[in-house]
């Protein structure tokens, strides 16, 4: 495979999207269980105003509850992000340069004088979602990729690569919806 070079800069959308995605990985199952309460809850109270239940008050107020959480944790996960473009350590505007070929992969912030370059069979993963490719080199580095800075072929080169070398280890939301076609 011929080594392939992509210049991109992050912007607010990009890392905001990245963030609640990542948020809603860490609490997906507080968020199912929240939407199936709420659902039952909505499907119990539309019986029990027909007069197949008699009304209790109490899975409302669970519901609510439930509501109220999901809604802090969105505030919470804002609130950080917030937090992160306010702070001198943000990295959102400058120029990176990743380039990845068939072995190893390596991420440069020129104007901070980064460089990390690491073998694409020690990626601790990597995730697709239809805007950006987010690469986790470790526990504590996370690099975003937009695919709005990449062209058809560098996506899919990029994609393929991934997939090939870190097998489970790679999640693409475009490969799982080709596959349920």
């Amino acid at each position: 495979m011929e080594a392939q070079e992509i210049r991109y800069r992050v912007n607010k959308k990009v890392f905001r999207q990245a963030s609640l995605y990542a948020m809603f990985l860490r609490n997906r199952n507080t968020f199912r269980v929240g939407i199936a309460v709420v659902l039952a809850v909505a499907f119990y109270t539309v019986l029990a105003v027909q007069g197949t239940f008699p009304l209790s008050y109490l899975p409302i107020y669970i519901a609510a509850a439930y509501l109220v959480w999901m809604l802090l944790l969105l505030g919470r996960e804002e609130q950080r992000v917030l937090r992160y473009l306010k702070s001198d350590e943000s990295l959102l505007g400058t120029e990176y340069v990743l380039r990845f070929d068939a072995g190893k992969l390596s991420v440069e912030i020129p104007e901070k004088k980064l460089r990390n370059t690491v073998a694409l069979a020690k990626l601790a993963s990597a995730i697709e979602i239809s805007s950006v490719f987010m690469l986790c080199l470790s526990a504590d580095q996370l690099y975003l990729v937009p695919t709005a800075a990449m062209t058809d072929e560098q996506r899919t080169a990029l994609r393929g690569l991934l997939s090939s070398r870190l097998g489970e280890r790679f999640y693409s939301s475009i490969l799982a919806r080709e596959k349920k076609k």
